[in-house]
Formats: C-alpha cells, sequence, structure tokens
C-alpha cells in the first residue's frame, strides 16, 4: 500500500552488454518491439498454468484495525468462478500478439488528443471487472436490500460491469457516462443512458451504483447527496466502489485536473482509509454502511502485462440522517 521508494537508473557503460541489462533482446533498441518479440517467443506459459489459474489475491482485511462495529459488517470475498472467467478472458487477449500490437500504436497515436476513456472505447479493450452477479447479491442481501426492481448505474463505462449488476434487479436499467463513446457503447448493450445532469428526475431508483467514479469527478460530495435523496425511501441502497489509496484527480480530454471538491482521506492502509470513508465521508453525506469488502479492481491488460489491479473497497450504503457539522468535525 505504501508507495515504492525512488529508486536510481544508471545508463550501461562502454563496457556493458545491451543483452545483459535488458534482457534476452537486449539488442532490440524499441521497447514495444523487444516485448513483441519476448511475447512471440514465450507465448506458452513457462509453468504450464494459465493466468487464471495463478492469479492469487488477499481478500481480508486486518480486522483489529477496525471498530469493532464496523468489523462486523465485513463481507470476505473469494475467487470465484466468474472472476476466473474474467482471468481467462485477459489470458486469451493476452495471447492475441498482433492485436496487441495494433493497439499499443493507435493508443499512442490517440494519447494527445483523447482520454484514456475514449482510446478504451474506440479501440474496444479496457474491459473492467470488480465483482460477480452472485457477489453483488450477497452484498445487497447482507444490506437488507431485497427484490430491487430498478438500478442506476453512475459512470458505467461499457457495461461490463453493469451486466452483472442488472442480473440482481427485476426492473429498468438505467446508466450514465461521461464519455461520448461508452455511451454508445452502453446504448448498444441496450442501457438507457441518462444525461448527466437531470438523472435524479427518473429515480426514485431501488439501487445506486458508483463504482469506481468518486476519485474521477468534480465533485464527490455533492454527487453523494444527490445519490441519497434519489434513493427509494426505506429500501433504497448505493454500491459504491473506491480505489484505495484515495487519489482523485479528473480527466479533461488527454489532461488531468483536481477535483473541485477536495476529499483528503488521512492514514496509510486500507483499513484507515476504510474507517475514515465509514465513520467521516459517508455519515457527511447523510449515510450509514450496511456492508463493506475489500476486492480487486481488474482491468484487460495488453501486450506488457495480461492484466491490471487495483485494490477495491465495496461498500453497501442505506440513508440516514446527516449529524450536524459541529459534531462531524468532533468524530474520531
Amino acid at each position: 500500500f505504501d508507495p515504492p521508494k525512488a529508486c536510481k537508473m544508471s545508463l550501461p557503460t562502454k563496457a556493458e552488454d545491451p543483452q545483459t541489462t535488458l534482457g534476452e533482446y537486449g539488442w532490440v533498441r524499441n521497447r514495444m518491439a523487444r516485448q513483441l518479440l519476448k511475447r512471440a517467443h514465450n507465448a506458452a506459459p513457462s509453468d504450464g498454468r494459465s493466468v487464471a489459474e495463478k492469479f492469487e489475491y488477499n481478500y481480508g482485511i486486518r480486522m483489529g484495525m477496525l471498530d469493532s462495529d464496523l468489523a462486523e459488517r465485513f463481507i470476505l470475498n473469494v475467487y470465484d468462478s466468474s472472476t476466473y472467467r474474467f482471468m481467462t478472458y485477459c489470458d486469451e487477449q493476452t495471447n492475441r500478439i498482433m492485436l496487441l500490437w495494433l493497439n499499443a500504436c493507435l493508443q499512442t497515436c490517440l494519447r494527445p488528443f483523447a482520454s484514456v476513456t475514449t482510446t478504451n472505447g474506440l479501440l474496444s479493450r479496457g474491459l473492467m471487472w470488480v465483482l460477480s452477479k452472485e457477489q453483488f447479491q450477497e452484498h445487497l442481501s447482507r444490506a437488507g436490500s431485497r427484490n430491487p426492481h430498478t438500478l442506476l448505474d453512475i459512470g458505467a463505462g461499457d457495461g461490463n460491469v453493469t451486466k452483472e449488476l442488472a442480473a440482481c434487479v427485476t426492473g429498468p436499467v438505467y446508466a450514465t457516462e461521461a464519455d461520448g463513446v461508452m455511451r454508445f457503447r452502453l446504448s448498444r448493450r441496450g442501457y438507457r443512458c441518462l444525461p448527466e445532469d437531470g438523472w435524479e428526475s427518473h429515480g426514485p431508483y431501488d439501487v445506486i451504483s458508483c463504482l469506481n467514479v468518486l476519485d474521477r469527478c468534480d465533485k464527490p460530495l455533492s454527487l453523494l447527496r444527490q445519490m441519497r435523496a434519489s434513493l427509494t425511501p426505506g429500501s433504497g441502497r448505493i454500491i459504491i466502489a473506491i480505489v484505495f489509496p484515495f487519489r482523485p484527480f479528473v480527466e479533461v480530454g488527454a489532461t488531468r485536473v483536481r477535483p473541485t471538491e477536495a476529499v483528503v482521506v488521512p492514514g496509510a492502509s486500507i483499513e484507515e482509509h476504510m474507517q475514515y470513508f465509514a465513520y467521516h465521508i459517508f455519515p457527511s453525506a447523510g449515510l450509514h454502511v450496511e456492508a463493506f469488502s475489500r476486492v480487486p479492481y481488474l482491468c484487460e491488460g495488453d501486450m506488457f502485462e495480461p492484466y491490471y489491479l487495483l485494490h477495491d473497497a465495496v461498500f453497501v450504503l442505506s440513508a440516514c440522517d446527516p449529524p450536524n457539522l459541529s459534531s462531524f468535525e468532533r468524530a474520531d
């Protein structure tokens, strides 16, 4: 969880052999071409196991670092069959060497003009994974949600995760997405895209999901309050996934800027960050943690890695009365 220490990279001396310093294909100076040769030569896994078979993740946390009342609401997930299938997909894609090379070239060309999200949408790549349908259902059940009817997925991306959420409700599924290319992909999947300003008018919603959006939106605190106001009274639930460590920024074209509403989270561990959100950030918006867990936030890889992983905390929230400002400031 701690950021890696800075390290110095020394240039090879005249006596050094490039093949020694850069590996087996050190004579190839271009990084992309060198990786292409390595992938072509080592297409099969060295130990005979696939990426899905080798994948391991610690779904647990250090319970002793949490308040006992909060710890009782923790859900311990497992590496289930649906996540295994996603990792198998990543494994299959990573063996499509020429397609990976073409995508890498196109990404380089698009980088000065388009955001990472837009680029992934144009190239139909970068699938994400958070939880399976069964895991989402367990989270909602533990949080007291029974047979929800309507779903709103805020920041739905290309809809791959929305598909898992949609299986948890019996009625219509709505989505919002800032990126135009991703909105097109959502509509192709059959989801109704609502405008970013005004989705509240289509509520209330039984379930609102907001997965890995709070650290990428301009006004995260305002968004929390909007979601609370749009829940079905009494039974409505919000599912929020947050990448920790919490390092927010907003994509504006190909640049990154700081959000208007700053959220500073103290502490260095995922447990400290979870507890701060549970006892400070969420209550200030009138939200109460019913259940939470730790999961891997997975993304389809490229020619350099079969997949990429970040650490997510998933919270299921219900509406409660927000504390007054003075009591909020005194909270530990």
